[in-house]
């Protein structure tokens, strides 16, 4: 799950939280219930109850948007296997170089990786980089992805506060990344991804377990368990 700056300040959020990419480890349980504690202290949930978050819904929240993750590489592994590199190529084109590289330099600096939080690299520097072969930049699409459905989520109402996509909104190409992004896989060799709906384009795919349950991260779990168990294979012994 990622962390906008100012939520990572206000809510006192240790970096040893979060992953190399800048990600909060919200799928580990221990993390869930100390980002929930710290945010309830922050919030004085005690004397307003509407504004509490639940240690439970944040864990569910990271195991989903961990499970998501692995639907990028199980769709890539059957499509194709230079997925994010080509759907960079593909946003050079319809964004320009320049502006490509602008939007992922805002996506690194408001949800920084931890070489750029810990002042090691700048975000361009980050971008520049890469890490066991794969470059930051398909990386960071990744995670722009990731933080786009988050955004989506319903179910996400209670914390949205800590990946509020709001710093990219002010840059215009952010839809039209977006928009992009869903013409280029659209272009591209649907999965099955089971469920009543049959072959699927990634967004689809990735979309299929909000849509199954708008508002329950418990729903959406359970369509995971229901319809990925083949997809994901032996991702995620035990977890579903």
């Amino acid at each position: 799950m990622h962390v906008v700056r100012p939520a990572r300040s206000r809510y006192a959020l240790a970096t040893e939280l979060f992953k190399p990419r800048g990600t909060l480890a919200a799928a580990e349980l221990d993390v869930s219930k100390q980002v929930a504690r710290n945010m309830n202290d922050v919030r004085d949930a005690d004397r307003f109850p509407e504004s509490a978050v639940s240690a439970g819904e944040l864990f569910a929240a990271g195991i989903i948007e961990e499970v998501l993750r692995a639907m990028v590489t199980v769709y890539s592994e059957q499509t194709d296997p230079e997925l994010l590199g080509n759907a960079l190529d593909h946003l050079d084109g319809q964004l320009g170089e320049d502006e490509l590289q602008g939007l992922l330099a805002d996506f690194a600096g408001a949800f920084p990786p931890l070489a750029v939080i810990n002042e090691l690299m700048t975000a361009i520097q980050y971008l520049d980089a890469a890490t066991e072969g794969i470059p930051h930049r398909q990386v960071t699409l990744e995670e722009l992805l990731m933080l786009r459905l988050g955004n989506e989520n319903p179910a996400n109402v209670r914390f949205r506060e800590l990946f509020d996509d709001a710093p990219l909104e002010v840059r215009e190409s952010y839809e039209q990344a977006v928009k992009a992004l869903e013409s280029f896989f659209e272009g591209l060799e649907p999965i099955d991804g089971g469920g009543e709906g049959g072959p699927a384009s990634l967004f689809e795919l990735l979309r299929a377990p909000v849509a199954a349950s708008p508002t329950s991260l418990e729903g959406q779990l359970r369509y995971i368990r229901e319809n990925w168990a083949d997809l994901l294979g032996d991702r995620f012994p035990g977890l579903l």
